[in-house]
Formats: structure tokens, sequence, C-alpha cells
């Protein structure tokens, strides 16, 4: 059983296809969640584009969004960080 992050794990860094050659390939099809996935990579600048671009075509088949975004997107590690609020300052 897959989360968002794992597929963002292999859109980012592995570049492993979770969708082909897995046990259960309508499975790993049906548990990509495209919203979370192109969220996730919206927030980086070399990546948005490309989840605008999914996000126009929102009706293609999960498999194809994927390896679109699996094949274009460039092995990186992306992190992105938010400051908390510290409860000393005055």
């Amino acid at each position: 059983m897959s989360n968002p992050f794992d597929y963002l794990n292999s859109i980012n860094v592995t570049k492993e296809n979770m969708m082909r050659g897995s046990e259960n390939d309508e499975l790993a099809e049906k548990q990509y969640n495209a919203f979370l996935i192109n969220r996730g990579l919206s927030y980086f600048q070399d990546t948005v584009a490309l989840a605008n671009e999914m996000n126009q075509r929102a009706d293609l088949d999960y498999k194809m969004q994927y390896e679109f975004l699996l094949n274009l997107v460039r092995k990186r590690k992306r992190f992105s960080k938010w400051h908390k609020k510290n409860e000393n300052q005055h």
C-alpha cells in the first residue's frame, strides 16, 4: 500500500516507476492522488510549471500523469521548510 509521499519520492529522488511491474498495477494507479502530488510539486520553482500542466490536464489517466512527471522532473531532493514562531520572542 502506497501513500502520496512514496509517489513524490519516486518522482523526485528514486525514479522507480511504481505503477508498472508492481504486484497490482491497477491498485497502484487507484492509490495515486493527483491533487496531493501536484500540490507537493508546486512549492518548487523548477517543478511548478509541470504541476500546473497536470492540473490543466486533470482528465488524463493517473498512470499518464505519473509517468509524465516521473520522466520530466529532474532527480533532486526537494524539501519545503517552514519556520515556526518562537514563543520566546517578544
